[in-house]
């Protein structure tokens, strides 16, 4: 129901007149906006909620186009061969094809050399879980339960060389867990990793901090140890955080962002920089955001690499010490 709303918003806004272009003529036709995941999920929700505030902005609709898949590489290959003109714009979440070419051997050419960041418009942490029949109550209590019960204990995750993945491994290395005290299962995405903790057959997970992981909490099928950020979450204000209980090293913070082909001209990546910004103002967009348990941030084209090259940056050790391959 929610996304036929959002549908017949953005068919029912008028079209701003020609006059809203650029000296340097963009946009000059409809734009797309590339969504690395199925419909319905949080980035498509908001995606076709922001495109309707860019064509008050730009004077120009803006297509959403869903193209999942390999975590998110098949979106990102399907902008190859775009124009480098502003008009195609890719929407990932979190930070993962910034570090993507450290697991894949045939991504020769790394996604920061191929891509040039717009703007980051919001972020959310994620969540340390437990079954409510696992008897810890933190992260400590945790890692001793895994160091009395070798073998025994599995963690979810929403995939192979996810961010979740990676920072649950931190947590492992930091905490003292051997490969074996808690190992992982992957799944396709929040959904089924959460129906296999509710139904024990994994003991943790780790997941984004989400309405969906906030009702399970709520009906005590399952029990949040920690949420990776400095300070409490404003939705889960319960939830302790990672730097409460020992655990600095944890703090991650995913973001969404906005990227366009690399060699895009800087005043038209201003001008849709300047449009996200407008977005995330909006009461509207700020509305959907707190809906999905996603905090309202913007962060320019600047800050958007560094939050990719710092995230990068931490895992690559995990990658080479794990081994990680994606095929």
């Amino acid at each position: 129901m929610q996304r036929r709303h959002l549908l017949a918003s953005a068919l029912a806004a008028p079209l701003l007149p020609a006059a809203a272009q650029a000296p340097d003529g963009f946009p000059n036709r409809p734009l797309q906006l590339v969504v690395p995941f199925p419909p319905g999920g949080a980035v498509d929700i908001v995606g076709r909620k922001m495109v309707e505030k860019f064509r008050d902005g730009l004077g120009q609709p803006v297509v959403v186009v869903n193209r999942p898949g390999a975590n998110g590489v098949v979106a990102w290959q399907s902008l190859l061969t775009a124009k480098p003109d502003g008009h195609d714009i890719l929407a990932p979440a979190g930070q993962g094809l910034g570090f993507i070419h450290l697991m894949n051997p045939r991504i020769t050419t790394p996604f920061l050399s191929e891509f040039a960041p717009v703007a980051s418009y919001a972020n959310y942490p994620v969540v340390f879980l437990v079954h409510k029949d696992l008897p810890v109550n933190s992260l400590k209590e945790l890692a001793a339960h895994a160091l009395r019960h070798p073998r025994t204990l599995n963690y979810g995750t929403t995939g192979v060389g996810s961010g979740g993945h990676f920072l649950f491994e931190l947590y492992k290395s930091v905490a003292g867990v051997p490969d074996d005290g808690l190992q992982p299962v992957h799944y396709a995405g929040i959904a089924p990793e959460l129906t296999a903790l509710v139904g024990q057959q994994i003991q943790a997970a780790i997941m984004p901090l989400t309405s969906l992981a906030a009702q399970q909490i709520d009906a005590g099928s399952i029990r949040a140890l920690a949420v990776s950020a400095a300070t409490r979450s404003p939705f889960r204000k319960e939830i302790p955080t990672v730097v409460e209980q020992g655990f600095p090293d944890l703090v991650a913070k995913d973001y969404l962002t906005y990227w366009v082909p690399a060699r895009t001209p800087a005043s038209t990546v201003r001008r849709l920089a300047d449009a996200t910004r407008a977005a995330v103002d909006d009461r509207e967009v700020r509305k959907i955001l707190e809906d999905l348990y996603l905090e309202a941030e913007f962060l320019d084209g600047a800050g958007a690499r560094r939050q990719f090259e710092q995230r990068a940056a931490a895992y690559e050790p995990l990658i080479k010490r794990l081994n990680i391959r994606l095929q």
